[in-house]
């Protein structure tokens, strides 16, 4: 029986000895043969009954063999596999006994060698390999044709600590594929403008500026988060949301919303709000200048003035020179701005 079930071309054989991985009590015997048959035929409805997705029972008897024989011995049969068996090849080798350096084996053929749908399933297996040879991989992933690899090796950038991820990642926010986009926004998702927020007072220029522009890309929210801060209660939130509008580069896309503040009842806001229209030459912006100057204020009046000298002598020199990214044709290296924001402060402004 064994040397029928261990060399058998017939199809009803096959199948009968196909049948063990579904019996919650197969014999052992039965699971060693599985595990050193070698034929294709043979292999191929074995990939067809594992699948992607395999029973519990299934799952429970792969896990009771340690070695497959064609996957250690033949790996070469992988490349002449369909993508679905290429998929099910993956399940197989992840949800065996097989010893991890020999599964980290299989996962690095597929990632090499394998079909599309394949070596997604491998990328997304590899978060469970750590060291030197599984870093080296996912960053070989970032290479990858396909997007759907690329974005599921850039999620693993930074859990495994590699040099230059965060500035990967900023390179991928311009990437013209969505999946990567979004994989590269979750892995900055602390630059979000609520951590910017709350740690905008301690943080220099320098770094201020060049966050702000990285959580203007990283948080789709980021803009209608700061249009609130200039309507909020609270003079000081309207001051410091000015200053982050003008230190963030962006007072020309909440233009209105800054002309607004030149009615403020405050004339520290006005005069603030007067400041910050330099940084926005429009005829909007001049106009609503012109018009602050007959303002009750002399802070208002004089702010408007210089406001509108600026604008006549060209450009406002930035306030923040420190740009998001470095030039990475040498390779990669960290951008200047901290690989996390401060720590937020114990009560907010």
């Amino acid at each position: 029986m064994v040397d029928i079930l261990g060399q058998s071309s017939r199809l009803g054989i096959l199948r009968l000895l196909l049948n063990f991985l579904e019996d919650a009590a197969a014999p052992s015997t039965a699971l060693q043969i599985i595990a050193r048959r070698r034929d294709l035929p043979f292999i191929r409805l074995l990939l067809g009954r594992v699948g992607r997705a395999p029973t519990e029972t299934i799952c429970k008897n792969l896990r009771k063999l340690d070695s497959i024989t064609w996957l250690t011995e033949n790996r070469a049969v992988l490349d002449t596999l369909s993508e679905p068996d290429q998929q099910a090849v993956v399940c197989l080798a992840v949800r065996s006994g097989m010893n991890r350096l020999e599964v980290f084996e299989v996962l690095k053929h597929v990632l090499q060698f394998g079909r599309v749908g394949a070596r997604q399933d491998a990328a997304a297996a590899l978060p469970d390999f750590g060291g030197a040879d599984a870093d080296q991989l996912a960053l070989q992933g970032l290479d990858d044709p396909d997007p759907n690899v690329q974005a599921l090796m850039a999620r693993q950038l930074r859990g495994r600590r590699i040099p230059g991820a965060i500035a990967r990642l900023i390179q991928f926010l311009d990437s013209p594929h969505p999946v990567i986009r979004d994989a590269a926004r979750d892995s900055l998702q602390e630059f979000n403008f609520q951590r910017y927020l709350d740690s905008f007072e301690l943080m220099d220029e320098d770094i201020r500026c060049s966050t702000g522009k990285l959580v203007l890309r990283v948080d789709p929210e980021a803009l209608d988060r700061l249009a609130d801060e200039l309507k909020a209660p609270s003079r000081t939130r309207r001051l410091r949301a000015l200053e982050m509008a003008n230190t963030m580069r962006v007072v020309d896309r909440i233009e209105s919303l800054v002309i607004e503040l030149l009615g403020d009842e405050d004339h520290f806001i006005r005069a603030e709000a007067a400041e910050t229209l330099q940084s926005c030459n429009s005829t909007l912006a001049r106009q609503a200048l012109r018009g602050a100057m007959s303002d009750r204020s002399v802070a208002v009046r004089e702010a408007a003035e210089l406001a509108l000298q600026s604008l006549a002598a060209g450009p406002a020199a930035p306030t923040g020179t420190s740009p998001i990214t470095p030039p990475l044709s040498g390779g990669l290296h960290e951008p200047t701005l901290p690989t996390t924001l401060p720590p937020m402060p114990e009560a907010g402004v």
